[in-house]
């Protein structure tokens, strides 16, 4: 498979009437570690479209996107520990979850 996943961690500004803080805010391409990220009590704040030169300027497929995620103190276990094959899940809602992510990632792209 010639698709690189990607996670990055950045910082995003809040937006309303009263400037707020920056919160911290997890990025990734991989949708079975948003689907865990989730399993574990992450919010999921919105999905961000892929562009080319995110991908290494080949073509994105119109639906790729960032998970975008609240950033807390345990991201780096759960991302280490799937990558580990050590995380522990509920396959059915392991399941699940993609399935919800894929379908909005569909939606998002129409």
């Amino acid at each position: 498979m010639d698709d690189e996943k990607k996670t990055e961690t950045t910082e995003e500004k809040a937006t309303g009437p009263v400037p707020a803080p920056k919160k911290k805010v997890y990025k990734t391409s991989d949708i079975a570690i948003a689907s865990c990220m989730i399993l574990h009590g992450f919010t999921l704040l919105k999905l961000e479209p892929m562009s080319s030169a995110q991908k290494g300027n080949k073509k994105v497929p119109q639906n790729h996107f960032y998970f975008v995620f609240e950033d807390g103190p345990d991201r780096e276990k759960i991302v280490m520990g799937y990558v580990g094959r050590t995380l522990k899940v509920v396959p059915a809602d392991f399941m699940d979850n993609i399935r919800r992510l894929k379908q909005a990632t569909k939606e998002s792209s129409q």
